[in-house]
């Protein structure tokens, strides 16, 4: 999906206008002329309320993503999952495999501690014995797990694949 936000003076960012492809066809429909529940006259999302931070006691148990894959024929992705381990501190587990696999835990004895001051973010190193390090950002809705490390510490995973992605809050 590729979509336009237009962010004009004085008003919220709003979706403009997009196009939308069929995973399975590859035909693109283009859309226009948006229509919500946040705006039904404007028919403008406001996308703000999708990129707060979270606030530390409301990170989510799981989070998960799916893209479709054409050399399966299949829908593919990941998860996360996340339990406390103390005051701003969580154990995590990760899949992913949109193609080939990245697994990972934080260590029985080392949970991922959240950031100074926000408390919405972590950065984990050495999750395997390759050296890989990844960092999460919590958003009300989502979290981003991004790669830390050169792709040499991907060499644990199948081909190159690591955690990288933007995984959709499934349970609070």
């Amino acid at each position: 999906m590729l979509f336009r936000i237009v962010e004009e003076e004085n008003e919220d960012p709003y979706i403009a206008e997009g196009t939308w492809t069929n995973p399975r066809t590859e035909k693109s429909l283009p859309m226009k002329n948006f229509s919500t529940n946040d705006d039904a006259l404007t028919g403008r999302i406001d996308v703000t309320d999708y990129l707060d931070y979270e606030d530390p006691q409301n990170i989510g148990r799981e989070y998960a993503y799916s893209i479709w894959n054409p050399r399966y024929g299949s829908m593919m992705g990941g998860n996360v999952k996340f339990r406390g381990a103390g005051k701003y501190k969580l154990h995590f587990e990760v899949s992913n495999a949109p193609g080939n696999i990245a697994e990972g835990k934080s260590a029985p004895d080392r949970p991922a501690i959240l950031g100074e001051g926000t408390h919405d973010y972590f950065y984990y190193e050495n999750v395997n014995e390759c050296g890989y390090g990844f960092s999460a950002h919590f958003f009300k809705k989502f979290v981003v797990l991004k790669s830390t490390t050169k792709h040499e510490t991907f060499g644990c995973f199948g081909m190159g694949v690591a955690f990288d992605g933007v995984y959709i809050k499934v349970k609070q």
